[in-house]
């Protein structure tokens, strides 16, 4: 994990703010941007936390999948 999450992470629990976004969606996050203030930040930090969560899931998956074929042939050899 990058050190600027650890940081982040371990500034939310100081504070008290962990999970206060919620379940990120969509339609959620379009919300809190157009109402700014600390609702706009928090979107902001749990749409970027999703997308590098997913980014990491899709890379770990393809490993994966990588490796199963791998397996396979070299099996076949």
């Amino acid at each position: 994990m990058a050190q600027w999450i650890q940081k982040a992470r371990e500034s939310m629990e100081r504070r008290g703010t962990v999970g206060k976004f919620g379940r990120t969606t969509a339609r959620k996050v379009a919300r809190a941007k157009a109402r700014g203030g600390v609702e706009k930040k928090r979107a902001v930090f749990a749409q970027n936390m999703k997308r590098l969560a997913t980014k990491r899931k899709r890379k770990r998956q393809h490993l994966r999948s990588h490796h199963r074929t791998n397996s396979r042939t070299a099996s076949r050899s």
